[in-house]
């Protein structure tokens, strides 16, 4: 892949998580601040949302390194993700070390949730195509 393509791809799949990511926003701040009608997103908030997802689209890259081993992968997948949500999410809020601490373990939980979701349909994709691949006609019409 040109880089020219590679970074098409990247800004790609950045703008759809930081739709993702700013739509999960908005709708817990309505519901936290149901009462309050000038709840905004500021514009630091904002552009940290989509440092993130620039960060995120990254890091999926690294589950694209052929020469790593897969576990290998996952593992700078999820390093290079929990600096992306650590520094442009966490840390602006500025947490004490308890909220901190449960903030990355949400984040762990939900990677581990999406990544074994990801496997399975991955495998279940892939063995469709080997059934299919499989199939020898035997009569010619």
């Amino acid at each position: 892949m040109n880089f020219k393509a590679l970074i098409k791809k990247t800004l790609t799949n950045a703008c759809v998580y930081f739709s993702i990511i700013t739509a999960i926003y908005s709708v817990i701040v309505m519901i936290i601040y149901v009462d309050d009608t000038q709840v905004l997103l500021d514009a630091t908030r904002v552009m940290l949302f989509f440092l993130a997802s620039i960060l995120f689209a990254f890091a999926n890259g690294a589950l694209k390194l052929q020469k790593l081993h897969g576990a290998a992968r996952v593992i700078i997948h999820y390093l290079l993700s929990l600096f992306a949500f650590y520094a442009c999410i966490l840390l602006p809020i500025s947490p004490v070390g308890s909220t901190l601490l449960v903030g990355i373990l949400l984040f762990t939980l939900l990677y581990v949730v999406i990544m074994a979701l990801v496997a399975l349909f991955k495998s279940r994709y892939r063995a469709r195509l080997d059934q299919k691949s499989d199939y020898k006609p035997q009569f010619k019409k």
